[in-house]
């Protein structure tokens, strides 16, 4: 059995698949980087931002237009470091969700060599010789093989890499807006 899958890399649409898997395993796993490095730049944003709010300066409670400026001074840095951030992170999720969904295209390429691989079997067996249908039966449940796992395999890493790592960035998105809406709403 293991010389039968070792044969079945051989064949070219099998070989197609491993090789676009490992490309599309590098891109996934250079994204899960990125959105950990953004993750933790988020992170750092606040702390940092929570360092300069407990200076030494003073903010007066009066509405005036000083008051305003004041608070806009405060809050820019913040905004600003999120605001790139965010622009990172969407350009980044975009590529990523691009990847994302070539996943789907594997078991099409499975079935693609499963079709290749039967019409010379069957071109065989109305010449009246059965050899060749065992060959092109095994190509092409083979390759439908190697589209199911890459498939598979894709998938689990990415459920559980870079899409846990994209839901914690969106959240720290999400707490951070909430933190920045409370705030101006308490100092009107």
């Amino acid at each position: 059995m293991s010389a039968e899958i070792i044969n079945s890399v051989r064949s070219p649409i099998s070989i197609m698949i491993i090789i676009f898997a490992l490309v599309v395993l590098i891109a996934l796993i250079t994204s899960n980087r990125a959105f950990k490095n953004m993750l933790e730049r988020a992170n750092n944003s606040y702390r940092l931002t929570k360092s300069k709010r407990g200076s030494s300066r003073s903010v007066d409670i009066d509405m005036d237009e000083g008051e305003i400026l004041q608070m806009s001074r405060d809050s820019i840095g913040r905004l600003s470091d999120m605001e790139d951030l965010r622009e990172d992170f969407d350009a980044q999720n975009s590529k990523y969700n691009s990847w994302v969904q070539t996943i789907s295209i594997f078991p099409l390429l499975g079935l693609l060599g499963t079709i290749l691989g039967l019409v010379p079997g069957l071109k065989a067996v109305s010449a009246g010789d059965l050899e060749p249908l065992y060959s092109a039966l095994s190509t092409a449940l083979f390759s439908t093989f190697w589209g199911l796992i890459a498939s598979i395999l894709l998938k689990l890493y990415v459920d559980f890499g870079p899409d846990k790592t994209v839901s914690d960035i969106e959240n720290k998105f999400y707490e951070d807006e909430k933190i920045f809406t409370n705030r101006i709403a308490l100092r009107k």
